[in-house]
């Protein structure tokens, strides 16, 4: 269920009026003060799917179908993000690509769905430029079949105000072409210059250069 079918169970079919649906959008990247505050009343916030960027910062309870927040993590505890996949690819000079989450996971998706997918980042040193992340889902021949370019947070958490050592969550939903003929394409991200729009080359922990993007996993349509 999602925030819509949220507010069309609540409103119309009359399904949980005790609660108010929120869009979980606003809170992802940082802005979570609201959620700070509803804990100090001791109100009960559920959350309707596991956002990795969220958890980040929050201990959660299973509650049937959905999320109840419980709690602020420690500082230890927030330190060490949840990722599903870990990895350590280098990005230009300063940033660490350290692992991603999916959702699904395994990412078998249906032609005109999405795929969600959260990255974690960190940067080495100081970041004096903005840059901007690209996933592709893509055949063989390199056609895509889905697409999202942006910076991370949607621009409110561009790669200049990004602290060494910082740990960034930054979650992309990647919509997949309605015509996408069912089969195995590759997920691929990267990051180019939100100015020039140059990427930066990839490489591994070894130092060894994989071009100016980074192969992930496979993703599986279908019908």
């Amino acid at each position: 269920m999602r925030f819509n079918e949220a507010v069309y169970f609540r409103s119309v079919e009359g399904w949980r009026t005790d609660l108010t649906p929120i869009q979980v959008e606003g809170f992802q990247y940082g802005n979570t003060g609201a959620i700070d505050e509803w804990l100090r009343q001791k109100r009960q916030i559920y959350l309707l799917g596991p956002y990795p960027s969220i958890l980040t910062k929050y201990s959660a309870l299973p509650v049937g179908p959905v999320l109840q927040i419980s709690d602020l993590k420690s500082a230890q505890e927030q330190s060490t993000p949840p990722m599903s996949r870990k990895l350590e690819l280098r990005f230009g000079d300063n940033i660490l690509l350290l692992g991603y989450s999916l959702d699904p996971d395994p990412p078998t998706v249906k032609p005109g769905g999405t795929l969600r997918v959260t990255f974690y980042w960190q940067a080495t040193e100081r970041i004096f430029e903005r840059f901007t992340v690209f996933s592709h889902i893509i055949d063989n021949q390199g056609g895509k079949v889905g697409q999202k370019d942006d910076e991370p947070g949607h621009g409110f958490k561009p790669t200049m105000t990004w602290q060494p050592g910082q740990v960034v969550a930054d979650t992309f939903e990647i919509p997949i072409s309605a015509d996408a003929q069912p089969g195995e394409y590759r997920l691929i991200t990267g990051m180019y210059s939100s100015v020039e729009g140059q990427r930066l080359p990839v490489s591994t922990s070894e130092k060894e250069s994989v071009g100016d993007y980074a192969e992930l996993t496979t993703v599986v349509l279908m019908r």
